[in-house]
Order: C-alpha cells, then structure tokens, then sequence
C-alpha cells in the first residue's frame, strides 16, 4: 500500500508539474514533498489569481459584502 500512495503522489505531481511537456526546464520548488516545478513558474498571491472569498469568523465585518450579494 505504501509503495502505491508513492507512485500516486508521483503520477499527479508529474502531471500537474511536467503537463504535456515532458521536457520542461525545471527549477526546485523550496518545498520537500512538491519537489521540481517548471523553470517559468512564478509566486503570487492568491488573491491575485481568484476572486473567491472565504468567510472568517473572526471578522464579520468582512463577511458583510457577502450578505448584499
């Protein structure tokens, strides 16, 4: 069982990683488990990249624009 969750872990990191491109340059990603990530990927925030907004409990205030929707 152990060997398969490895080969999993390494099958969808493969695919989200490498895609189509088999042959992508790849740089480490800084993270143990993530391993290499394609040489041309970026860090950004999530905000800049979704507008989906997740409701805090510890600031109602926050959540207000919700309720108007």
């Amino acid at each position: 069982m152990e060997l398969l969750k490895e080969k999993r872990q390494a099958v969808i990191s493969h695919a989200v990683t490498k895609g189509l491109n088999p042959d992508a340059s790849m740089k480490p990603s800084g993270i143990e488990w993530l391993g290499d990530v394609p040489e041309h990927w970026g860090v950004v925030s999530a905000k800049r990249v979704s507008s989906v907004f997740v409701p805090q409990r510890n600031k109602p205030d926050l959540n207000a624009d919700l309720d108007r929707r």
